[in-house]
């Protein structure tokens, strides 16, 4: 797990034929009492030590269906809530503990629902008060150290999703 800020941590995991490359990345959040995991690919020993370092999580968040990930194993390991998008609930086959639209307050974050993106629940989530944004699809960093948006095939219209 790599800081990028002192209560901001990240990882990634790196998976053969992804689009360009691309590593899928993890969040994770020291917000006081509450430790908030954000689209968790899988962790490695070392990276599961630093998070138990860091306090277990207490909530995991899912930006969309496709980010499930290792958040239902992180659950059953930590004991932490699961929460999904409401518009993509059906999307998942895992256990939840709840479900969330744009507007709710998950911890510090609030839910910024983000429309004609690759799910119907894409969401992004804001924490004000360290004036940070996590996107989970909405905008990806391809090429390296660049941003972009998801090849225009992931999109019903992709003119909707870049408005």
């Amino acid at each position: 797990m790599q800081p990028l800020l002192d209560d901001v941590y990240t990882w990634s995991v790196h998976r053969p034929g992804s689009f360009k490359g691309v590593a899928f990345n993890g969040t994770y959040l020291v917000a006081g009492e509450a430790r908030i995991m954000i689209d968790p690919p899988p962790l490695n020993d070392w990276e599961h030590e630093h998070l138990e370092q860091l306090g277990a999580p207490t909530t995991i968040v899912v930006t969309n269906a496709n980010h499930l990930r290792a958040a239902p194993a992180l659950r059953d390991r930590y004991g932490a809530e699961l929460w999904v998008p409401a518009a993509d609930a059906d999307r998942i086959d895992a256990e939840v503990d709840g479900t969330f639209t744009d507007g709710d307050a998950i911890g510090p974050l609030t839910v910024i629902g983000l429309a004609d993106q690759k799910t119907p629940g894409e969401s992004a989530l804001h924490w004000a008060e360290r004036r940070t944004l996590i996107v989970g699809d909405a905008i990806i960093g391809a090429p390296r150290h660049g941003l972009s948006l998801l090849p225009d095939a992931k999109f019903k219209d992709v003119a909707k999703a870049r408005a």
